[in-house]
């Protein structure tokens, strides 16, 4: 079968499923699994192996699961990171909790990434700064599987120290009141918005790493408080945070004694950061 003809194919499936570009999903999934432009060599006829792995991903993302968990990575800070059901899938707009770690750490810095998920962020600026190290917590040992295999694979294993717990709790005690900065991008669905959620979010991503036991409100109280302990004097902490959440998360971290605090867009214009700094 040559390239357009499966191309041709899988698309047919996906916009049964309802995708809104079905043909440029089907030609850049055949592209990630290391076939051949769809359009370019749409005459090259596909080696067997490659056609049925394409068939039976193309099957897979009909059935709505996201592009990410079928082809087995994302791509984030220009890293591939690795990522599976059972782990959120990085976010664009998360990038910028990277470049305000990297803008806020001085020289020599310990950084933290609560809630890492598949090591994202963490890696992210481990591989932009080699003189920054990097402890990363998550509550999901599946997360944390995948965030290991990820820093093996990005060969940051002796700047990037995985933890198993929630928030800061799973940190080492020697490391308190260590951390300059403090990346974080928790759960903050509000467990009535999932019916709005895409399926392949709804559906697909891991319940844990979407709603937070308890509510938003609490773990960003949580967050904050933990903060004025953990961080260095001095120390900054940065959340990403969800739609119309900024005032009430600025308000938790100044209720929590952090200084400096002030709530910053994404390249969208969307209120999606919120930072604030340990009093010295």
């Amino acid at each position: 079968m040559t390239a357009a003809v499966a191309v041709a194919l899988v698309a047919k499936g996906l916009a049964e499923a309802g995708l809104e570009q079905p043909r440029r999903e089907a030609r850049q999934l055949l592209s990630s699994l290391g076939g051949p432009d769809g359009i370019l060599r749409a005459d090259e006829v596909l080696e067997e192996g490659l056609l049925q792995r394409y068939l039976t991903a193309g099957r897979r993302r009909a059935r709505r699961e996201p592009f990410a968990y079928v082809v087995g990575y994302r791509e984030f800070w220009g890293l591939d990171i690795a990522v599976g059901p059972g782990v959120l899938i990085p976010r664009p707009e998360t990038e910028g909790l990277v470049e305000r770690a990297l803008a806020l750490a001085p020289d020599g810095a310990r950084v933290v990434d609560l809630c890492t998920g598949s090591g994202a962020v963490a890696l992210a600026v481990a591989s932009s700064r080699a003189d920054l190290g990097v402890d990363a917590t998550d509550i999901s040992t599946r997360a944390l599987d995948v965030a290991a295999r990820n820093v093996a694979t990005l060969g940051l294993a002796s700047r990037v120290r995985l933890h198993a717990g929630d928030l800061w709790g799973a940190l080492p005690a020697r490391t308190h009141g260590h951390y300059l900065v403090c990346t974080c991008n928790p759960p903050y669905v509000e467990a009535r918005e999932l019916g709005t959620l895409e399926p392949e979010v709804r559906d697909w991503e891991p319940r844990l790493a979407l709603v937070p036991p308890g509510g938003w409100l609490r773990l960003y109280t949580r967050l904050a408080r933990g903060a004025m302990s953990w961080l260095a004097p001095g120390g900054w902490l940065v959340a990403e945070v969800g739609a119309r959440q900024g005032d009430a998360v600025a308000g938790i971290l100044c209720g929590a004694g952090l200084c400096d605090v002030r709530q910053e867009r994404d390249l969208s214009g969307q209120p999606r950061y919120v930072r604030g700094r340990r009093p010295t």
